[in-house]
């Protein structure tokens, strides 16, 4: 009687701990999907904003998920031109994408993501090299006040 008790009890706990990993399954397979749509969003969002001219409004929700404005890598070369030559001049970080007080090895990483896709030897696009050299400036402004900072 003891061994059927042991044996109903393992079966129990065995049972409850398969049931666990199949939430924990069903719970990651729901944070995928959640995620695949929020990058979905944050991309028609970069879309609308490019064709009408401007950085995204709704940046905070992007942020959260990519870490920056507008996605480079979704974005068409004509739509990127558009969103570096409609950002505002005189923030370094809004010309590459990024939300203000980004860190400096991101804004790294997105001006190397830019200059790989607006240089006027890769692009073909005749505005591709005036993009290029407002991502280099803003680049540039972002080094230098951070070093000035650190001095």
């Amino acid at each position: 009687e003891r061994e059927q008790k042991k044996g109903a009890g393992a079966a129990a706990k065995e049972h409850q701990k398969a049931a666990r990993a199949a939430a924990e399954e069903a719970k990651h397979a729901q944070l995928a999907a959640m995620q695949k749509q929020m990058l979905a969003d944050a991309a028609n969002r970069a879309r609308y904003c490019a064709s009408n001219g401007r950085a995204s409004a709704s940046a905070a929700s992007t942020t959260a998920v990519h870490g920056c404005i507008w996605d480079v890598e979704v974005l068409s070369l004509e739509e990127l031109i558009r969103m570096v030559k409609g950002a505002n001049p005189l923030n370094a970080t809004s010309a590459l994408g990024l939300p203000h007080l980004t860190p400096l090895e991101t804004s790294r990483k997105r001006y190397l993501q830019l200059a790989r896709r607006l240089h006027p030897d890769k692009a073909s696009h005749p505005e591709a090299a005036d993009a290029f050299k407002i991502v280099e400036r803003a680049h540039r402004s972002l080094e230098t006040e951070v070093s000035s900072r650190y001095r």
